[in-house]
């Protein structure tokens, strides 16, 4: 058995002798340890049940912390669904307990918390303000681990909202804090949220060597993981000089040593920027393998929308082929999917892929008729890239 299914088997053995016991407490951390197997097989909708069992038991006893930890959970698995309103409410609620607990470390988490939310629903002066609030509550408790974690998603939320040099700075802090507790992990989202900074800077040559010396930091560590995001970090830098064919290599090794480590989640993500680069090679073939394979892992997580935009990562290599009738298809798929989710953004992204395919079969009234239908969906969401970009193959059209 694996270690979610013994972990699932043990609690559910442990709980029944809680319950004969009449132990409330023992009972709802027996469901936490339920959710939190559920989630590891991503049977997340079995992970909201337990955790709606062990919120009542927590409250029951009044558990302020374990009720936060629950909360927070709840979140994350929310968010897995989809459900941003949801996820949003349990953060909020998490945020509240733990305030009246006077617990700052857990109310730092429950910042984070929201923040993840409002970074998917596009809020980012609502993300940057949980953010800093997350940084400052960290450090107020001396929780160091924290703060790490919370000054990387400020730097994270800081180049969403187009403001490199900020996020370096804090990404800089964020790794110096890592070094300084040896937290190898946060030392790598660090580090990679450092280059992405740069890149954006225009310091291609600053970002490739902190990558490398990342790299080489990481294997004489011994650390995987970190060695993995590494690589990740140098196939952007290598990505940011046009050298395509070393940022497939990079992109490669991420993939493997993902797969080594059984980060299903990670390796996905891993395969989708390999199958990006491979389009930029010119290589269909190896990009359209790649993007299926980033598919067939999402949709073994039972994530929709992981699931949808490795789809829509295979119209790219139907339209090296000039297969435009599979490239349609592929977007219309990618495109429903979307929609089911919720995510317009997304959606408007696929009618901009269709309008290419009917361009390339030089269907130029449907070409156009999808790049103003993204064009609307763009400016509905705000979407400054996207409804330029839109306007431009509309432009081109007349």
């Amino acid at each position: 058995k694996n270690q979610p299914d013994q972990a699932i088997e043990k609690a559910t053995q442990e709980l029944a002798k809680f319950k004969e016991g009449g132990d409330k407490r023992g009972q709802g951390c027996m469901h936490f340890s339920l959710a939190e197997g559920h989630l590891a097989r991503y049977k997340t909708d079995d992970a909201l049940q337990s955790l709606s069992e062990a919120l009542q038991l927590f409250r029951d006893i009044a558990d302020k912390k374990m009720e936060v930890s629950a909360l927070l959970v709840t979140a994350r698995a929310y968010v897995r669904k989809y459900r941003s309103d949801d996820a949003l409410q349990a953060a909020r609620d998490a945020l509240s307990v733990a305030a009246a607990a006077g617990d700052k470390k857990m109310q730092s988490k429950a910042n984070l918390s929201i923040a993840v939310t409002d970074i998917e629903i596009g809020a980012t002066d609502e993300a940057l303000q949980a953010t800093d609030a997350a940084v400052a509550l960290a450090r107020d408790a001396g929780d160091k681990k924290s703060e790490v974690a919370a000054l990387e998603m400020l730097a994270d939320v800081q180049l969403l909202k187009e403001m490199p040099r900020k996020a370096l700075t804090t990404a800089q802090q964020a790794l110096a804090l890592a070094r300084e507790i040896e937290h190898r992990r946060g030392e790598a989202g660090a580090l990679q949220t450092a280059v992405i900074a740069l890149l954006e800077k225009g310091e291609t040559r600053r970002a490739q060597q902190l990558a490398q010396e990342g790299l080489e930091a990481f294997e004489t560590a011994n650390h995987a993981r970190g060695q993995a995001m590494a690589q990740r970090a140098l196939a952007y830098s290598h990505y940011d000089k046009h050298d395509f064919d070393a940022a497939v290599q990079a992109a490669e090794r991420e993939v493997g040593l993902l797969q080594d480590l059984g980060d299903k989640r990670a390796q996905a993500s891993a395969s989708l920027l390999l199958s990006a680069l491979q389009a930029e090679v010119r290589k269909p073939d190896e990009c359209t393998t790649a993007a299926q394979q980033a598919a067939e892992l999402f949709q073994e997580l039972q994530d929709r929308k992981g699931e949808a935009i490795a789809i829509y990562a295979q119209v790219f290599p139907h339209l090296l082929k000039e297969a435009t009738s599979d490239a349609l298809t592929a977007a219309d798929e990618a495109r429903a999917m979307f929609t089911d989710v919720g995510d317009r953004t997304w959606e408007a992204r696929t009618l901009w892929a269709s309008s290419m395919a009917h361009a390339q079969k030089e269907d130029f009234e449907a070409a156009q008729g999808k790049a103003a239908d993204a064009q609307a969906i763009f400016e509905e969401v705000g979407d400054k890239k996207g409804t330029a970009t839109a306007m431009l193959v509309v432009a081109d059209m007349h």
